[in-house]
This record gives structure tokens, sequence and C-alpha cells, in this order.
């Protein structure tokens, strides 16, 4: 007997993890509910795959950041609210997100000026080759001109030496 798809009322044949093709696509891309592919983020809207302690990687930084910025126990301190601790690791958080933005603006300003001076470059390179073809060209023009200026003088040669002998 052939194995068939485990989806309640589908007919097509096996294919893999207990699909058929169809929904083993569904399946991998996340959209059937039936069985997870892999254990997702703990926080709500959150599909990605859990990296540590029931979060994702992204959560998870976010978390142990804010664990970092608080101070322990043991230390005789001042306590702090809870919004005071969290504003730091949310300002950390900022000034990271700002100097990732300012090294990509900056990647992107040196990639448009490498593909400007290599535009240039090129250009520099498509107008030489214009100035020599036109070159050529004059060139050609000029030894046309020298061809028919040899080839009338040739004529006029013959023509003066026939009027000699007819004289």
């Amino acid at each position: 007997m052939e194995k068939r798809c485990g989806i309640e009322g589908c007919k097509r044949p096996y294919r893999a993890k207990g699909y058929c093709n169809v929904h083993f696509r569904k399946w991998r891309r996340g959209q059937l509910d039936a069985r997870r592919r892999y254990r997702s983020c703990g926080e709500e809207g959150c599909t990605k795959p859990m990296f540590s302690k029931g979060m994702c990687e992204q959560h998870y930084s976010a978390w142990s950041a804010s664990r970092k910025a608080e101070v322990p126990k043991e230390t005789p301190a001042v306590t702090k609210a809870p919004a005071e601790e969290k504003a730091p690791a949310k300002a950390a958080e900022g000034e990271v997100k700002e100097e990732k933005q300012e090294a990509k603006e900056e990647a992107k300003k040196e990639e448009v000026m490498k593909e400007a001076k290599e535009k240039a470059k090129e250009e520099k390179k498509e107008k030489a080759k214009e100035e020599v073809k036109k070159e050529a060209k004059k060139e050609k023009k000029e030894e046309a001109k020298e061809e028919k200026e040899a080839k009338k003088k040739t004529k006029e040669e013959k023509g003066e030496a026939k009027e000699e002998k007819a004289e």
C-alpha cells in the first residue's frame, strides 16, 4: 500500500515529514499549524526560531541587555525604579542601532562613490574610443581625397599627352 499525505482529506502521495508535496511546502514555509517546523519565540506575534530561554535571538539579546543593566542584589546600592533600569539599556540599544545605521549609510556612500568613479572611467574610455574612430574617419576621408586628386592628375596628364600627340 502506498503512503498518503497526513492531512485529512488529502489523497496525494507521500513526500516527506508525513505530507504530500503541497503540504510539505506549506509546512516548510510555516503555513501549517498542525506541527511546527521548529520551536518559535515565546513573544507575542513573533514566529522566529527559538534561540534561548524560549525567545528568538533578537528578543533574547534585548532581554539579556536589560538584565546586564540591573544592579546585582548582593551589592548595597540604591535601587532604581524599573523604568530607570530599562532606560539605559534602551538608550544603549538606540545608540547601537544609530551606529549600525550610520555604518550602513557610510557603506552606501562609499559604494555610490565607487560606482560613480567606475562610471566616469567607462565614460572616459568610450570618449577615447569615439575620438579614435573620428580620427580614423578623417584619415580615410583624407586618403580618399588624395586618391581622387591623384586620379584627376593622372587623367589630366593623359589628356595633355593626347593633345600633344594630336598636335
